[in-house]
């Protein structure tokens, strides 16, 4: 799952340390899209394509990144977009995972 993926880097790059997460963009620069790969083969609770199920959804749009939840069809919390696609990614992790609370 996408939660032991993150928390596994962060033991192993970051010495257990979750509030260094950003250090990970640099340390790591095939981190974003190992991680994309991860969400892609789990396909449970964070998705990055359109889908029907319930989950977190990060979604390319335009310029930038719409990050929403969604539960039986309806989108919960609102819409949050970001043009960065780290500091996107970023906020999905700490809204899907726990990896805050790797210590």
């Amino acid at each position: 799952m996408v939660n032991d993926y993150v928390k596994s880097f962060i033991q192993k790059h970051l010495d257990g340390d979750p509030d260094r997460f950003h250090e990970l963009w640099d340390i790591e620069p095939s981190f974003l899209e190992r991680l994309k790969k991860e969400i892609e083969k789990q396909n449970s609770w964070v998705y990055l394509t359109t889908q029907t199920y319930d989950g977190w959804y990060l979604i390319k749009k335009g310029s930038g990144f719409d990050l929403f939840y969604q539960e039986r069809g309806v989108n919960h919390w609102g819409v949050h977009h970001f043009e960065d696609e780290k500091t996107a990614f970023t906020e999905l992790l700490k809204s899907a995972t726990d990896f805050a609370d790797a210590k």
